[in-house]
C-alpha cells in the first residue's frame, strides 16, 4: 500500500506487517536513557506517583502541544513571580 506520495507504508519488503487501524496500534518501546534523563524520569515518576508509561504519555502530550502552538505561530512563555513582581519570559524550543 502506498500513501499519497507513492511511498510504501505497509512495511512490505522489510518483513513488517501492514499497519492496523490507528486505534488498534499501541507502540511497544524500549528506550535507552543516559543517567541524567533517567534520574529526571525516576524523580518525576516518584513525585507524581505514575508509571513510566504514563510519564512518557504526558511528555508526548506536552511535546505535541508545543509543536501545535508553535505551528500556529504562537510563542510559549513562563510567568515568573518573584518578590511581588511578575516577569514574563519566553521559552524557546528547538525540537528538530
Amino acid at each position: 500500500m502506498a500513501d499519497r506520495s507513492g511511498e510504501d507504508v505497509t512495511g512490505a519488503g522489510r518483513g513488517e506487517s501492514p499497519p492496523r487501524a490507528r486505534a488498534e496500534r499501541p507502540a511497544r518501546l524500549s528506550v535507552n536513557l543516559g543517567s541524567g534523563p533517567a534520574e529526571a524520569l525516576r524523580e518525576l515518576m516518584a513525585s507524581k506517583g505514575i508509571s513510566a508509561t504514563e510519564a512518557i504519555r504526558r511528555a508526548i502530550s506536552v511535546w505535541r502541544f508545543i509543536e501545535d502552538e508553535q505551528g500556529r505561530g504562537n510563542r510559549i512563555a513562563v510567568i515568573e513571580t518573584a518578590q511581588g513582581k511578575q516577569n514574563v519570559r519566553e521559552v524557546l524550543f528547538r525540537m528538530e
